[in-house]
């Protein structure tokens, strides 16, 4: 049905109300765009028709991995970091979102060790018309010769950027995620290396990038206080 309506012409949007992972999208390429509402209804109607409209902007990124149906060979059911271990892109990559108002641009990543964290900081700038919420996502890769997942989500944030303004964010990352779980120790234990930290808009969207050489580690199991993140118009 949604391949004969798209022939027909016209601009065609596909609004998803299931949370399949693995539904396949054969008419992907023949229409305009694809909303996954999850089970956006009934009282939900009128924030779906604002987005649709126009009214407001899209601003949501992904919290699964849409595989369309497609694992990495021998796998039967995986998330990004599978995805990635197998160098295979998903149908639709973990942490992925367009706005329809505009595009982003992201620079000056810098990384820092401060105890038994990391702090990151990077410039998001909007080239465009309108303001746009943009939600930057930072990765943690591990060196390559540690077993264990090649990248984890270690932080994001969502923001709102106006056209010429660019704005300058600075946030903290917990080293507990460069780190793999020491039973005997009862903490975290991060191996000596080179650690690289990656900046952009999904998990395969990564567009900077930095490396920083981190000593063997302990950090402890308790949860400390994450200072928060700052925001600055540059």
């Amino acid at each position: 049905m949604i391949t004969t309506l798209a022939e027909l012409g016209g601009h065609v949007a596909v609004v998803l109300t299931a949370d399949d992972p693995d539904r396949q999208m054969p008419w992907l390429d023949a229409v305009d765009s694809v909303v996954q509402a999850w089970a956006w209804r009934d009282e939900y109607a009128q924030a779906l028709s604002a987005l649709l409209s126009g009214q407001q902007d899209f601003s949501g990124h992904l919290p699964v991995t849409l595989t369309g149906g497609l694992y990495p060979p021998g796998m039967v059911d995986a998330n990004y970091r599978a995805f990635e271990r197998a160098h295979v892109v998903p149908l639709f990559p973990f942490g992925y979102g367009l706005s329809a108002r505009g595009r982003l641009a992201l620079s000056e990543l810098h990384v820092v060790r401060e105890g038994n964290r990391l702090n990151a900081s990077f410039t998001l700038s909007n080239p465009g018309t309108a303001a746009v919420r943009a939600v930057p996502q930072l990765y943690v890769e591990t060196p390559p010769d540690l077993p264990g997942n090649p990248r984890r989500l270690a932080a994001w944030r969502s923001v709102m950027v106006s056209p010429g303004h660019p704005v300058r964010l600075s946030v903290p990352v917990s080293l507990r995620l460069a780190g793999q779980w020491n039973n005997a120790g009862g903490n975290w234990s991060v191996a000596a290396g080179d650690y690289t930290l990656s900046l952009g808009f999904s998990s395969v969207m990564l567009v900077r990038h930095a490396t920083l050489h981190l000593p063997a580690l302990h950090v402890p199991a308790t949860l400390e206080n994450q200072p928060a993140p700052v925001v600055t118009a540059e």
